[in-house]
């Protein structure tokens, strides 16, 4: 019987308790690939990506079938260092290698332990997958191995990306690309000149979502039966939710209504106290997909999104989606699936949360169009058949070179 290749997810944060959509994607690879390869996952020990706090013990574990080596960071993120660097990178276009490193080192999670391991396995792992182009797990994890490197960035336009240029250095370092949109690909092909590495664009496939039976009854203890909009995540101002907290108070001065605005998701803002804005908390998947379900629309304002989970999970439950135009990656899910609507001012949000909930005819015609193409488009099978050809090409490639 054959060897099985051995593949090496490197990451930042890996567990079930831990919500993120890099971390997520990694977790549905690494569960899928498992059959195929010998898989293993290299993290730290944080839950909480705004402390690196080690929540996990370290050392070897097991989530769901997969092996997982964790490793403390040995000191928790640092927020005034890290504005201090940031500054300091940011306002200088000319910054070094060095102050990029340690600007970087400062991000975390800083977890020497495991570099340390991806040096002393380098020879015995054959493909090491580096994910996420910010923190430390791929910035200083990288070059202990980069002839047995893939990168799955999830990069998008962004100030880190354009002003730190250890990343020049970093992004033309691997033997492999994963890409989650044609868009991330063009950007970061365009910004650092690396069209020459293989890459593939993959995304995340969505599985048939099976509602419970008593999903009206679910929805109703979050919403009391009124119309609702819906933003599923986390709830902080990088995505955006202060102006669409905002925004939708506006919207409500001058539409009053029964209709609310319903978050789940981690909380990391102030939420006005009104009886239109509730918040849910986390949720159980049952509730999440329920919710999405009956909504009048998923609300995604994230300027910087890579692919957006929840976004591919409302189209395949035929619910419209409102984003945000100003991400490349979000205006094209609308454009190529004509599956909902984008904004970019209060004047179109207001344009778009009239047109779902005003015309239903429209909206059921548009959540048919957004199911038909992530059925089309995002089928696990295809990606995980992708993410083998680029795993025989980068491995062939390098018996050729012996």
């Amino acid at each position: 019987m054959d060897k099985k290749t051995k593949v090496c997810f490197v990451i930042q944060r890996y567990g079930t308790e831990i919500v993120g959509g890099a971390e997520s994607l990694c977790m549905q690879y690494a569960q899928r690939m498992k059959e195929l390869y010998d898989v293993s996952v290299v993290t730290s020990c944080a839950v909480d990506y705004n402390t690196w706090d080690n929540y996990y013990a370290e050392g070897e574990t097991t989530v769901g079938g997969v092996p997982v080596v964790r490793f403390a960071s040995a000191h928790p993120r640092r927020q005034g260092k890290i504005a201090r660097l940031t500054e300091a990178v940011y306002g200088n276009p000319k910054n070094s290698d060095r102050l990029g490193k340690k600007w970087l080192k400062e991000v975390g999670p800083y977890c020497p332990g495991m570099l340390r391991y991806i040096k002393q396995n380098r020879r015995d792992i054959d493909l090491f997958v580096f994910v996420g182009y910010h923190y430390y797990n791929s910035t200083f994890g990288m070059p202990c191995a980069p002839e047995k490197a893939v990168f799955l960035p999830t990069a998008h336009d962004e100030p880190p990306l354009r002003k730190c240029n250890y990343f020049k250095r970093l992004f033309v370092l691997p033997q492999g690309l994963i890409y989650l949109t044609e868009e991330e690909r063009e950007f970061v092909q365009g910004f650092f000149g690396n069209a020459r590495i293989p890459s593939i664009v993959t995304g995340a496939g969505v599985d048939d979502i099976h509602l419970p039976g008593h999903s009206v009854e679910l929805v109703q203890k979050y919403t009391g039966g009124d119309p609702y909009l819906l933003y599923a995540g986390r709830i902080d101002e990088t995505k955006n939710c202060d102006a669409l907290v905002r925004d939708f108070v506006a919207y409500k001065e001058r539409h009053p209504g029964g209709l609310k605005l319903l978050l789940t998701g981690k909380n990391e803002m102030e939420l006005p106290a009104r009886a239109d804005i509730s918040y849910a908390g986390f949720v159980a998947d049952e509730e999440k997909y329920a919710l999405m379900k009956h909504a009048a629309a998923l609300v995604q304002p994230s300027q910087n999104e890579s692919l957006s989970i929840v976004t591919l999970e409302a189209m395949k439950l035929k619910t419209p989606v409102i984003c945000c135009g100003r991400s490349a990656v979000l205006k094209s899910h609308i454009e190529k699936s004509n599956g909902g609507l984008c904004y970019a001012s209060r004047d179109e949000l207001e344009q778009a949360i009239q047109k779902v909930t005003g015309d239903r005819a429209w909206a059921q015609e548009a959540g048919a169009r957004g199911e038909e193409y992530v059925r089309q488009n995002y089928k696990w099978e295809a990606i995980i058949a992708s993410i083998g050809q680029l795993i025989g090409r980068i491995i062939e490639k390098r018996k050729t070179d012996l």
